[in-house]
């Protein structure tokens, strides 16, 4: 009985070990997966812009200089819209330039989003 015991005891000793060494090798590759997937990952904020600008890129290229469309800047900010590039805002006071008749109170305008927007920028 004491030699199966041993066989038993040393069979169990070798797959703790063999199961110690596979951990540490897929942990490993769960790292190298883990690292290469962060950096393909569309919630990698740069990945993800630049898919969004290469897509917007390529829509004007394909519609303004492919296309036998004429240049049309509703089909454009649509684009930029759809991409989150811009977003819509509801016109105040403090945007209205009473020299410029272009807008009134109420309106909807749009403005840059924070992926375009520049630290400077006050639109």
């Amino acid at each position: 009985m004491t030699k199966d015991f041993t066989k038993v005891y040393d069979e169990n000793a070798r797959l703790k070990e063999e199961n110690t060494k596979l951990k540490a090798e897929l942990k490993g590759k769960d790292e190298l997966l883990f690292a290469y997937e962060s950096v393909r990952a569309p919630v990698n904020p740069l990945y993800a812009k630049n898919v969004t600008f290469k897509e917007f890129i390529r829509h004007i290229i394909k519609v303004h200089c492919w296309g036998i469309e004429e240049i049309d800047g509703f089909d454009t900010q649509d684009k930029a819209v759809e991409l989150g590039l811009i977003e819509a805002h509801i016109a105040t006071e403090e945007d209205v330039d009473p020299e410029f008749d272009e807008y009134e109170v109420g309106d909807t305008i749009y403005r840059f989003s924070d992926m375009l927007k520049k630290e400077t920028d006050d639109v």
